[in-house]
């Protein structure tokens, strides 16, 4: 019946006040809306009509609007804003008809029968007080900070000191006091500074490799060089960072006529885990192709019998290695890494079936 009176206000003021300009129709729009927000709270729908009445006051504030919006905070369970809203609407209800005043004031003077009140003491001036993670305000609050009965979190904050924290029991329709003890100066922290991924990671090194299948027993060792470059990709578990990056190796063969080159393309996998503040392992899975240069038909890894190798000749190529680097500074490291080449069926004409040697690299590895 109430919410009937109210419509037949609303309907009346729109008719019986002169309309001007833009005011005009914000209030138009705004008494739509208030209708409509009727229609839904009818029909159950009580959020949806509260956010009506909401943006009908934003529209135009017309109290009457504020004691729509309490209605519709308590079918809602939201006895505090209720309240809130009631007393604003009470504080100048204007022309609304006094039937609807005297209603707003049962209804106030109900809540603040049910409700409780929390009050705080020793809360420093400017301080930001939370209840039940909502703010509330700051010390000394304007009015009274009303709760429903239970229990409630109260905290107490400002800027630089530890917040203050406590559970308090809200009695029914009556107050409940809080002393609240001095803020302590919050102890200062440190930000971590997140590390940025290197952008690429580089390594050069020399070494010699030994060989154990190709030339003749006695063979002395080859130099080798490489050089390769990655990027880091993800972090597996066990804190292993995962890169993946290419290689160029070149290994010389010295023979009494010529010098035979040996040149590497690798994709190269690396797995690397930090043992230290500046020890680090890492695990290289290089694959890809090899290509020889400069090898004569006398070469002494060919078997003697008739046809010629002209060119270069191709083959696939294995070349794990392990190895250990040690920072000299935040992005260089020295590394040491032996490692296993192995080449299978380079030519028919070779007289092992594969090309093997362990080689032992020492350079340096940095990141850009």
């Amino acid at each position: 019946m109430r919410r009937f009176v109210l419509l037949v206000i609303i309907s009346l003021m729109a008719f019986t006040q002169p309309a001007r300009g833009q005011a005009a129709d914000a209030k138009a729009v705004a008494r739509a809306k208030a209708l409509e927000g009727s229609r839904v709270a009818d029909e159950g729908q009580h959020q949806r009509a509260l956010e009506l009445f909401r943006e009908a006051y934003a529209l135009y504030p017309e109290p009457a609007y504020l004691y729509d919006m309490g209605v519709e905070f308590q079918a809602l369970g939201r006895d505090v804003e209720a309240l809130d809203a009631y007393g604003r609407f009470l504080r100048d209800p204007r022309n609304t008809p006094r039937s609807l005043v005297a209603h707003a004031t049962e209804l106030q003077a109900d809540l603040e029968k049910r409700l409780g009140e929390i009050q705080l003491r020793g809360a420093p001036d400017g301080a930001e007080i939370d209840i039940d993670d909502q703010l509330r305000g700051t010390a000394p609050p304007r009015e009274p900070m009303r709760a429903k009965p239970g229990l409630h979190r109260v905290v107490v904050r400002r800027p630089g000191y530890t917040p203050f924290r406590t559970d308090v029991q809200v009695p029914e329709g009556g107050p409940v006091l809080v002393d609240v003890l001095p803020l302590v100066p919050a102890e200062p922290t440190v930000t971590a500074v997140s590390e940025s991924k290197p952008w690429l990671s580089w390594a050069f090194s020399v070494g010699a490799g030994f060989w154990t299948a190709g030339p003749p027993d006695g063979t002395g060792p080859s130099p080798t060089f490489a050089l390769g470059a990655g990027r880091a990709l993800a972090v597996l578990p066990a804190d292993i960072h995962f890169e993946l990056g290419a290689k160029v190796g070149l290994t010389y063969f010295s023979e009494p006529t010529s010098t035979n080159t040996f040149i590497s393309f690798l994709a190269n996998p690396r797995f690397l885990r930090s043992l230290g503040d500046r020890l680090r392992a890492f695990a290289d899975v290089g694959i890809g192709l090899l290509v020889l240069s400069g090898v004569p038909d006398n070469s002494v890894l060919l078997e003697p019998k008739g046809g010629r190798v002209t060119g270069a000749l191709a083959a696939f190529e294995l070349r794990p290695a392990i190895g250990l680097t040690y920072a000299l500074a935040d992005t260089l490291s020295f590394h040491i890494a032996p490692g296993f080449v192995w080449n299978p069926s380079p030519n028919e004409r070779f007289q092992h079936a594969s090309l093997t040697r362990i080689e032992l690299a020492l350079g340096l590895m940095g990141e850009l």
